[in-house]
This record gives C-alpha cells, sequence and structure tokens, in this order.
C-alpha cells in the first residue's frame, strides 16, 4: 500500500473502472496498471490540499512534467 491516503490521489492516478476490485492504481501520464507493493515515481502538488500523482515509471513522469501535467 502507497504511504499516502487515498484522498490525496489526483483522479488521473485512479481507475474506479472495474468495480469488482474498487479503486486501482494507474500512470497519470499512460493509465497502465501499477502495483501499489512496488516503488514508483511520484509527484507531488500541493494547492490546497497535497495531490499525488502517479507514474509507472521515470519516462512518463518526465513526459507529464514536460506536458504542464497537472494544469491539464
Amino acid at each position: 500500500m502507497p504511504p499516502y491516503d487515498a484522498d490525496e490521489i489526483a483522479d488521473q492516478s485512479l481507475d474506479s473502472s472495474n468495480q469488482q476490485d474498487g479503486i486501482a492504481y494507474v500512470c497519470a501520464s499512460c493509465a497502465a496498471a501499477i502495483d501499489a507493493s512496488e516503488w514508483h515515481p511520484v509527484v507531488a502538488r500541493s494547492d490546497d490540499v497535497p495531490t499525488v500523482f502517479l507514474f509507472c515509471g521515470a519516462s512518463c513522469r518526465r513526459e507529464w512534467l514536460g506536458h504542464g501535467g497537472a494544469d491539464e
């Protein structure tokens, strides 16, 4: 389980389409599934509340940051 609360996870990093398994973590850039038991890169933003964006790898994180990321 990630070291942050589910309320802090950005909508882009959550997938609730599989109602049977509940909410799954996905890459904010490419929407690939993320194994919460393994290390993965993140970006944290704090406007009013902390928001954590999850990524499947460093390349997706770099691409997301290069395209404005959370501004979308």
